[in-house]
């Protein structure tokens, strides 16, 4: 029989400016952390201050500070309070969609607290649009106490994506709870990689089955999810916004393919999409493909070396000078190998430009094969070449594909659509609590 005391293995890192130490003993995993010297951030009524934590704070959720501060936003107003709780706060697709959730929820009239146990540029998104948050680090791995202390006088809550299954789990004790899932088959990959929750004991995937309410943003993301659930998965579609941008005229004697997103080979296989313009290139030359994402990845590097002379590399671009650029383009590429709904997919239609998109790409519920899209078999550098080859050398069709995506942005895409999906969501979730 082992020793209680005998270490199997053992992790040590940085996180939050805090010393995490992980450990396996006899088949547990345990966490330490050492003491923290640097406050958290939080931003309340529009300012924003900093927590100071006592050096000899062991579990920084104890900290009182955090509960005065929630306090203090529960009885700011009468409104009803629902918080909101994201795994980071980077300007990245699933926080995003829970900022305009939270957008939406509070034109709705509801207060709302954002809680997130890592900072990032969406707080400066945040404090612009008066969104308060607050900034717990760990808090997706806290006791049921500390959910309970912090939150129970909420009237409702949401856990952003798979990684909040515990929180909700342990939220939905209490108040109302929805878990709002963003990812398809990668997050189904990372629950695999992480089956054991190490406070709960149990995989993911049996947490799932304990949630009462569940939602995705297609049918074909909940596809992966529904068989861990019990109950059916409800789905809150993304939303992108308008653009009153006029439609671009190219006068341009090149057609300008756009791929929009980060750039690598495994998820979104932008390498995919540059052999199939490689090859597409070679018989039409008056093609241009650019590239719009964030260029310091090892996979980045690799196709700029291997592509620099073919491909028009723009770097990450945000705002005014991204959806210029977007209307710029005369079609636009999703070749991903699985998402769970392309919100590039979805601008492309509200900007009505025509779009190739895979088969796995969830947000091809808006879209019909050579009529408002084409769809492209995943992974396959010969079927993605033969749609772009398709749209290239039929300009008709090209015009018929913008049209019909702004048809398709109108009825499925648009603000007005999600928040109807997500009040009657949240509406049945809370009564049925």
């Amino acid at each position: 029989m082992p020793c209680l005391k005998q270490i199997f293995s053992k992790e040590k890192f940085v996180q939050n400016g805090s010393v995490i130490k992980r450990w396996k003993i006899c088949g547990k995993t345990v966490l330490s952390q050492e003491r923290l010297r640097e406050g958290t951030q939080v931003c309340f009524c529009g300012k924003v201050f900093y927590i100071k934590h006592h050096l000899k704070t062991k579990f920084i959720w104890k900290c009182s500070a955090y509960q005065k501060t929630i306090n203090r936003f529960l009885s700011d107003s009468k409104a009803k309070k629902i918080v909101l709780l994201s795994h980071n706060l980077t300007v990245t697709g699933a926080p995003l969609a829970l900022y305009k959730i939270a957008l939406i929820l509070r034109n709705c009239g509801w207060k709302v607290l954002f809680v997130s146990p890592r900072g990032g540029h969406l707080s400066e998104i945040l404090k612009e649009n008066e969104i308060d948050y607050l900034i717990v680090p760990h808090i997706l791995q806290a006791k049921f106490s500390v959910y309970q202390r912090l939150f129970s006088k909420f009237d409702a809550a949401i856990c952003n994506t798979y990684v909040g299954t515990y929180a909700a789990t342990c939220l939905q004790k209490f108040i109302p709870t929805l878990l709002y899932i963003h990812e398809a088959k990668d997050g189904l990959i990372n629950l695999s990689n992480n089956a054991e929750h190490f406070l709960s004991g149990l995989p993911v995937t049996t947490l799932l089955g304990e949630l009462n309410n569940v939602a995705c943003v297609s049918d074909f993301a909940a596809s992966f999810y529904q068989p861990y659930v019990k109950k059916p998965i409800n789905i809150i579609h993304n939303f992108v916004k308008d653009t009153n941008l006029p439609r671009y005229c190219n006068k341009s004697s090149f057609l300008k393919i756009g791929y929009v997103g980060a750039i690598d080979d495994t998820i979104k296989k932008t390498d995919i999409l540059c052999k199939a313009f490689a090859d597409l290139e070679k018989k039409y030359p008056q093609t241009e493909l650019h590239i719009i994402g964030n260029t310091s990845s090892v996979c980045a590097q690799k196709l700029i070396k291997q592509y620099d002379d073919k491909i028009v590399w723009h770097g990450e671009q945000v705002g005014e000078s991204k959806d210029k650029l977007f209307n710029e383009m005369d079609i636009i590429v999703v070749p991903s190998l699985s998402e769970s709904c392309s919100l590039v997919a979805l601008e492309a239609a509200a900007f009505a430009k025509p779009i190739v998109i895979t088969e796995n790409v969830g947000a091809k519920y808006m879209f019909e094969h050579n009529v408002s899209a084409m769809i492209a078999k995943v992974n396959d550098v010969d079927s993605l070449s033969d749609c772009l080859e398709t749209l290239v050398i039929d300009e008709n069709l090209r015009d018929k594909l913008a049209a019909n995506a702004r048809v398709a942005y109108e009825k499925f895409a648009t603000k007005e659509n999600t928040q109807k999906e997500l009040l009657s969501v949240l509406e049945k979730t809370i009564t049925e609590f």
